[in-house]
């Protein structure tokens, strides 16, 4: 593995909808750059919630496809050639529509589960990072499973809080 262990990779999953994975996505990414950490977020939800939070859908100047997490799996090209910096202080590889399309090639892929665990494990790039936040879809999926054995742990958020939808508030302020 050459993500240094100094480097905490994380999935935020649950497989349903609406629990607060996005949010607290971009909650914790926020509280990392406000802690001077170098964070990473990795959107693999083909909603693009975290990509929209961030604000870098309001980007004109990319096509926000050319760096969308789907190519990372489809076409093997590794992590740190698709991240863009966003406002808040983190860094992002967006999701796009384009990622709904990712869990079929992962299942009809010759060792397509494993996909993700080699680009990003061989990315030396990465080790720059001191967080890596992964956002997941809410259903089970070979994407979502692909993300959760890539990571070095995951965090599932039950409930969405008041107090994460208010933070969201600060963090986007």
């Amino acid at each position: 593995m050459s993500i240094v262990s100094t480097t905490k990779v994380s999935a935020i999953a649950n497989t349903k909808g609406g629990p607060g994975k996005s949010t607290t996505v971009t909650n914790l990414a926020g509280v990392g750059v406000q802690r001077k950490k170098r964070v990473l977020v990795c959107d693999f939800d083909p909603q693009g919630t975290a990509t929209l939070l961030s604000g870098i859908t309001d980007r004109r100047d990319i096509n926000l496809d050319d760096f969308g997490t789907h190519r990372i799996i489809e076409e093997e090209i590794l992590p740190s050639k698709l991240i863009l910096p966003t406002e808040h202080g983190y860094d992002i590889i967006p999701a796009t529509g384009l990622l709904y399309r990712t869990d079929t090639y992962i299942k009809e892929k010759p060792l397509g589960d494993a996909i993700l665990h080699r680009m990003f494990h061989k990315d030396k790039a990465l080790e720059e990072y001191d967080l890596i936040l992964c956002d997941t879809q809410g259903a089970p999926s070979a994407l979502l499973a692909s993300v959760i054995n890539m990571t070095s742990d995951f965090i599932v958020p039950n409930i969405a809080s008041e107090d994460s939808t208010k933070a969201l508030d600060l963090l986007l302020g």
